[in-house]
C-alpha cells in the first residue's frame, strides 16, 4: 500500500490538535464547570483557549529561536502585531504617533480646578525605555512615545503647569542606562525607581516648601536592604516572545532596614478597615510574587501586587503631615513604595480600575497637600487622561 505523506502530515496535526485541546480542557476543567454555569458559554470557551491554551509558552519560545536565529528585530505579536527587539536584546512595545492636545487639556482644566482650591499640582513625565540618544532608530521608528510626550509637555509649560521630565534629568546625570529598565519588561527597576523617588522629593521640597524627609534619612539607599536575585524574571514582553530572545531578568528587593507601621485601606470599598496593615513587608510586600520560583510572576508587582483604583497608605510613624494623591499608572508602584516611607499618607489612584474612583469628591474631602500625575510615557489615552472634573 502507498502511504501518501500529506495524509500522514494532516492525521498527525489533527491528532496535535486534539491532544492540545484535550489537555487545555483538562488543564481548566474547573473553569469549564463554572462556565456552564455562567450562561455564556461561547465567550468564556473562547477566552479560556485564547489565554490558557496547553503549551503556549512552548510553541511561543520554540518560534523565538527560530527568529532569534535570524536576528530579527520585529518579532511577531498577535496583539501588538510587533514586539521591537533593539541590538543589546532590550524588548519593546510599539507606540503609536498620538494627538495629546486634548489630553493636555485636560490636565491643563485640573490643574485650573485644584489652583481654584488652592491645592498643588504637578504632571510627573517618567522614562520609557526609549531614551533619546540611546536606543536603535529602529524602535523609535516604530515607537512615538517620546515624540508624543515631548509636545504634551510642551503644551502644558506654555500653559503654566508644573511638570517634572525624568528623562531630562536621566540624561543630565548620565545614567548607566543598561541598568534603568528590565531587559523583557517595559517598567523600570527597582534602583530606577528608588532613584525617581528621590528625585520627586527633590522637586516637592524645592517647588512647594514641604520638607519631606529634610535630614534625606528615608531618601538614603543605605537605610535600606537590598536583595538581588538572578536570573529570575520574564517580564511582560519576554512573556509575549519567548525566554530565548533576551533571557532572563535580574530583580532587585528594596525594603527599609528602619522602623515601619502601615494601615493600608481600599478606598473604594471601605476607608474604616485596613486591608493590610503592620511593618512595610507585611502591609505592601507580596511574598506570593518576591519567592515565586515561576520566572514568570509579574515581579514588577511585589510591591502592592494590583493597580488598585484608589489605595490609601497610612504611613503611623512618620512625624509629618504631608499629604499626597498620586494619580499613577503601574510604574508607580515601587515608587510609592518608597514614597510612602516618609508621608504620613499618599492615596494612590489608578483611572483603569472600575467603578472609577470620584475624583471631585475624594479631591474635595481630602485635604492633600499636593496633587500628581505620574505616567511613563506610553499612557497618552483618554482613560488616563478622564480626570477634567467639574466642582
Amino acid at each position: 500500500m502507498k502511504i501518501n505523506k500529506y495524509k500522514i502530515t494532516a492525521v498527525l496535526f489533527l491528532v496535535i490538535i486534539f491532544w492540545i485541546g484535550t489537555v487545555t480542557l483538562w488543564n481548566n476543567r474547573t473553569e469549564f464547570k463554572n462556565m456552564i454555569h455562567s450562561g455564556d458559554v461561547i465567550n468564556e470557551t473562547n477566552k479560556i483557549y485564547s489565554e490558557n491554551v496547553a503549551y503556549s509558552d512552548t510553541f511561543i519560545d520554540m518560534w523565538s529561536k527560530t527568529q532569534s536565529v535570524t536576528d530579527v528585530q520585529l518579532l511577531d505579536d498577535a496583539e501588538y502585531g510587533n514586539i521591537i527587539k533593539d541590538e543589546k536584546g532590550n524588548l519593546y512595545f510599539p507606540a503609536n504617533d498620538v494627538d495629546v492636545t486634548p489630553l493636555a487639556q485636560n490636565t491643563i482644566n485640573f490643574a485650573k480646578m485644584l489652583s481654584e482650591k488652592n491645592i498643588k499640582f504637578a504632571y510627573v513625565q517618567a522614562p520609557n525605555k526609549d531614551l533619546k540618544g540611546y536606543t536603535d532608530k529602529i524602535v523609535s521608528d516604530y515607537n512615538f512615545s517620546n515624540k508624543n510626550a515631548d509636545e504634551f509637555l510642551s503644551i502644558l509649560n506654555e500653559n503654566g503647569v508644573d511638570t517634572l521630565d525624568l528623562r531630562e534629568l536621566i540624561i543630565k546625570e548620565n545614567l548607566d542606562r543598561e541598568k534603568l529598565f528590565y531587559k523583557t519588561d517595559h517598567h523600570w527597576t527597582t534602583t530606577t525607581a528608588f532613584w525617581a523617588y528621590n528625585k520627586l522629593v527633590e522637586y516637592l521640597n524645592q517647588t512647594y516648601n514641604l520638607n519631606i524627609d529634610p535630614n534625606n534619612y528615608y531618601r538614603d539607599i543605605n537605610n535600606y536592604n537590598l536583595i538581588e536575585i538572578k536570573e529570575c524574571y520574564l517580564g511582560s514582553l519576554g512573556r509575549r516572545v519567548g525566554k530565548s530572545v533576551s533571557g532572563l531578568d535580574d530583580y532587585t528587593f528594596i525594603e527599609p532596614n528602619f522602623k515601619t507601621d502601615y494601615k493600608i485601606y481600599n478606598g473604594v470599598t471601605s476607608k474604616t478597615n485596613p486591608i493590610f496593615k503592620g511593618n512595610f513587608h507585611k502591609a505592601i510586600v507580596k511574598d506570593n510574587i518576591l519567592t515565586s520560583n515561576d520566572v514568570t510572576s509579574n515581579k514588577h508587582a511585589t510591591y502592592f501586587e494590583w493597580d488598585y483604583g484608589d489605595l490609601i497608605i497610612k504611613n503611623t510613624l512618620i512625624d509629618n503631615d504631608v499629604k499626597i494623591l498620586l494619580i499613577k499608572d503601574s510604574y508607580s508602584l515601587p515608587l510609592a513604595a518608597f514614597l510612602s516611607t516618609c508621608v504620613s499618607e499618599l492615596d494612590m489612584v489608578d483611572l483603569r480600575d472600575t467603578p472609577k474612583v470620584d475624583l471631585r469628591k475624594k479631591i474635595a474631602d481630602g485635604d492633600f497637600d499636593v496633587v500628581l500625575v505620574l505616567y511613563n510615557t506610553e499612557v497618552f489615552n483618554e482613560t488616563m487622561f478622564g480626570f477634567d472634573i467639574k466642582w
